[in-house]
């Protein structure tokens, strides 16, 4: 059975290092593709705890918004 969680450290919330981190987080547990199959409709539902700027990290930052779209 594949772990349940998976954890890393971004390093940067450059785009493409930001999709680099995010393919390795989901590897440990069958990817992607695991997840969601092409065709999918998939809710992405970002935490929004106040009207802070992403900077105050009290919401999630868009760049993983976009990566994970």
């Amino acid at each position: 059975m594949p772990p349940a969680v998976s954890l890393i450290r971004a390093n940067s919330y450059e785009i493409e290092l930001l999709r680099s981190s995010l393919e390795t987080l989901l590897e440990p547990l069958g990817g992607i593709g695991a997840i969601a199959k092409k065709g999918d409709r998939v809710l992405l539902k970002p935490n929004l705890l106040t009207g802070a700027r992403p900077g105050k990290e009290c919401t999630t930052r868009p760049e993983i918004v976009y990566c994970v779209a």
